[in-house]
């Protein structure tokens, strides 16, 4: 049985990365938050729903206004998601009882006041938090669909330019390799592998047909072949996992490209990974 670290709070976490009311809104509605020494999980009716490698002790650093930045980024996605998903998924929104407009400055101030009757506190989150972001930010992550690694394992390679799910399996230059979708969006798409100690990164898309576009990822990537069925690869060593954690996260910030999808799991890339690409 896992250990359950006790002395990381949660409501800290998040309220370091701004999103303790989405916090608070997913716990009314039933989630769980665990931390183990290395990993955090949430949980909705006894049920894991998300989870992420994470030390506890960065979950600390967090806290504290510290942290890698791609940990965060992993984290506020992900709240995010599941708020999306869960929660204001499920509401039916209700329509304002109708108020008159108030007519004069002190109606205003009236008007205002009213939201904080006796009773009442000012400061706590509401029943049902928006997320803590703008509406222009909100990940897109409900419009494509995510693979669990059952699904995956059965499903067929398709060509990662003409992918829709995340941890989808994508045929790689070397037909025999399969690499699972890690990042998409409408214009650039990426699948990553690992295997032999080895972390391999392929993005494809339109995008990669633009001058500028192929300029920005030259950087980070090696645009091999341009135009529809142009791609780009990277291949990184890997002396651990938790190095290729760190590293896939890292690289897939390094592009500078905004993705729909929150940042993937890397054991589950890593166990997809596996699949025979001729299969």
């Amino acid at each position: 049985m896992a250990v359950i670290v006790k002395s990381v709070d949660m409501e800290q976490v998040a309220d370091a990365v701004g999103y303790k009311g989405t916090y608070v809104g997913l716990k009314k509605h039933g989630m769980t938050f665990v931390v183990t020494p290395s990993m955090l999980k949430v949980a909705k009716d006894g049920e894991v729903i998300a989870k992420h490698s994470i030390k506890a002790e960065t979950l600390k650093a967090i806290a504290k206004g510290n942290g890698l930045w791609a940990d965060k980024k992993w984290l506020k996605d992900t709240l995010n998601a599941l708020y999306v998903e869960h929660v204001k998924g499920q509401e039916t929104p209700k329509a304002p009882p109708a108020q008159a407009a108030p007519s004069s400055a002190m109606d205003k101030l009236k008007a205002l006041s009213q939201g904080h009757a006796a009773g009442e506190p000012k400061d706590e989150a509401p029943a049902s938090p928006e997320p803590d972001m703008p509406p222009t930010a909100t990940p897109q992550a409900g419009s494509w669909s995510v693979l669990t690694v059952d699904q995956a394992m059965k499903a067929s390679l398709a060509h990662l330019r003409d992918s829709n799910k995340l941890y989808q399996p994508v045929h790689g230059s070397d037909k025999a390799s399969c690499y699972a979708v890690v990042a998409l969006s409408e214009q650039l798409k990426a699948a990553a592998r690992v295997k032999n100690d080895q972390l391999s990164l392929r993005l494809e898309g339109p995008a990669l047909g633009a001058p500028d576009t192929a300029e920005k990822l030259g950087s980070t990537v090696l645009v091999k072949k341009k135009g529809p069925e142009g791609y780009a690869s990277m291949h990184l060593a890997i002396p651990n996992d938790d190095i290729g954690r760190k590293a896939l996260g890292a690289l897939l910030m390094g592009l500078g490209w905004s993705f729909d999808t929150p940042l993937p799991d890397f054991d589950i890339v890593k166990q997809i990974s596996t699949k025979d690409g001729k299969a």
